[in-house]
């Protein structure tokens, strides 16, 4: 059995596809503080009848990249690998960079992760330049407080009278993002509910049934462990240019196929579990890669008996949405090419999210 390093005391097993365990900074005796969180982190319920799909475009409204833009970005913009220009190392880093544009360039559509993933070589200086691109953008929005508004607002809206579904792992998250944007609105919203549930509230986003399947900016989360320092933790850095924190950041980026870390293929077979069991799987700003929709599961998922499937069409064209029916199965509710992530929340699933948990 577990056990709770807060209270010191056995956590109950659990059952059901494993979860990201939930993590307590405190150690020694329990406080008031402690006690409250131990007992809400371990009253976590079976895998998630609810199911939420992150691709890209569901971090777009709050300005981060989608997967083209991002793309374009390190194709004509990628960041300099920061080091002296007296460094003897300067002439092979500045070659290294050239040599990445151009394979990623002629990569065509390949997405960033698939372009990593099938070069080795370049894993170190992409994850960088990933990191280097999207922080200042987590930290403008993070800034803006705006992760609570847009579909994240309407969402949060609905379970406002109903929190401990999310606070209890009724509700999943498998996210292709790299951001925190998610864990952070959840933070500041658990905050505004008062005890028990803003006890702890950044240690017990932490363990609620979020996955990113490719990792995320992790240490950039850390190093203000929720949202109350960050702003100006991270602008420090940023106006600092400081490329070895950069480099920080970005080891909590990882491929499914890189042997160093098994926590990859852990979390893509965390979310295949979710996606099988789930009643409702709702997907939003996903791109419908083929590889992506095989590593979750989602491969005929709309047929399986009893399972409600509903994805955003976002800017797709008529041949795009009927290649991506191939893949999901016929079952799936699509919105039309106009509509965006919270628009379609509202018209999809505005009036049942809060029932089915």
């Amino acid at each position: 059995m577990a056990e709770c390093t807060a209270c010191h005391v056995p956590a109950p097993a659990a059952e059901g596809p494993t979860r990201r365990p939930w993590r307590s900074a405190e150690t020694g005796s329990p406080t008031v503080r402690e006690g409250l969180l131990c007992s809400f982190m371990t009253q976590t319920d079976n895998s998630p009848s609810l199911v939420f799909v992150l691709g890209a475009g569901a971090s777009k409204p709050f300005g981060l990249l989608t997967g083209d833009e991002l793309r374009h970005k390190l194709c004509t913009d990628c960041p300099e690998w920061g080091v002296s220009e007296r460094s003897p190392r300067a002439d092979s880093y500045r070659a290294q960079r050239e040599d990445f544009v151009t394979a990623y360039g002629n990569a065509h559509n390949q997405s960033i992760d698939t372009f990593l993933e099938r070069n080795p070589k370049y894993r170190p200086l992409g994850k960088w330049a990933i990191a280097k691109l999207l922080a200042p953008l987590e930290l403008r929005a993070v800034a803006d407080r705006v992760g609570g508004s847009d579909w994240m607002g309407v969402l949060l809206e609905r379970f406002v009278r109903k929190p401990e579904a999310l606070a209890k792992g009724k509700v999943g998250f498998v996210s292709f993002n790299y951001d925190n944007l998610l864990e952070t609105a959840l933070v500041q919203w658990f905050g505004s509910l008062g005890a028990p549930y803003s006890v702890g509230a950044d240690q017990h986003v932490l363990g609620m049934n979020i996955v990113h399947v490719h990792g995320r900016l992790e240490g950039l989360w850390n190093a203000h462990e929720g949202s109350s320092r960050k702003a100006d933790h991270v602008r420090d850095v940023l106006d600092e240019d400081d490329d070895p924190t950069f480099a920080e950041w970005a080891k909590g980026i990882y491929l499914v196929n890189e042997e160093r870390d098994a926590t990859a293929s852990s979390n893509a077979q965390v979310a295949r579990e979710w996606i099988g069991s789930a009643k409702h799987v709702v997907i939003l700003g996903f791109g419908f890669d083929p590889d992506n929709v095989d590593r979750i599961g989602a491969r005929g998922v709309s047929q399986a008996a009893g399972k409600n499937v509903f994805a955003t069409a976002h800017g797709l064209a008529g041949g795009q949405v009927r290649a991506a029916k191939k893949l999901l199965g016929d079952g799936v509710t699509f919105g039309d090419s106009a509509m965006k992530c919270k628009e379609f929340l509202l018209e999809h699933c505005y009036d049942w999210l809060a029932d089915v948990v």
